[in-house]
This record gives C-alpha cells, structure tokens and sequence, in this order.
C-alpha cells in the first residue's frame, strides 16, 4: 500500500539523518518507524539512532 505524506524540508534532512545513523535508507527507516509506533514500541523508549558496525 502507498500512502503520500507532506513533510517540510527540515522533517526529510531530520529523518535521513535518522536513516543513515540507523544504517538504513530513509524509505525503510520511515516505515519501521511507523510500523514500532503503530504496535505501541515507543511508549517507553526512544527508537534506536545508534549505528550499526559493518563487520
């Protein structure tokens, strides 16, 4: 399913941040995001922004 979402230029520089600090891309960090917060995962924690090691 598509669903289109307005977001300001700030919210997309956030967010990809977020996504490369998470070692995923923008698309995949937004959607497990939505999809932790839509099962009650951020009730009493923040999401991960701790990068991941390549090894």
């Amino acid at each position: 399913m598509r669903i289109l979402i307005d977001l300001d230029d700030e919210t997309i520089k956030a967010l990809s941040h977020l996504a490369l600090d998470a070692n995923m891309d923008r698309k995949n960090y937004i959607q497990s995001a939505l999809v932790t917060h839509a099962r009650g995962g951020f009730k009493n924690k923040k999401p991960s922004t701790k990068r991941k090691s390549k090894d």
